[in-house]
């Protein structure tokens, strides 16, 4: 049993071009941010996670999609995004170019909340 998992922690462990380059380690980063590009900018970002390659793939996406589906935002929500998006932008690589930066507020209150 040990020996089986050893086995399949190395073949985890192989180089994309040791499993014959398959796969979405073998596409390119434009190819993989393109397709980023359509995700929400929290997932995209979440994906910084899976390998080093993908560690600041996000921070040269060319479109970035910011969404606050069923959030009831009032002032204070707002400024916490106005924050949120403020620190993604400085985060991001300048030299890359940005094309399209979305942001898409389902639900607005102008009230503050009690």
């Amino acid at each position: 049993m040990p020996e089986e998992q050893a086995t399949a922690s190395r073949r985890r462990k192989a180089a994309p071009e040791a499993r014959g380059g398959e796969g979405i380690d073998a596409l390119p980063n434009e190819v993989l941010q393109h397709v980023l590009s359509f995700l929400p900018v929290a997932e995209v970002v979440q994906t910084c996670v899976l390998a080093r390659r993908w560690r600041d793939l996000w921070k040269s996406m060319p479109v970035l999609r910011i969404t606050c589906e069923g959030r009831i935002l009032n002032r204070r929500g707002v400024r916490r995004l106005n924050k949120f998006v403020n620190h993604l932008l400085l985060l991001r690589d300048r030299s890359a170019p940005l094309h399209a930066c979305e942001i898409e507020l389902t639900t607005f209150h102008s009230q503050d909340e009690p």
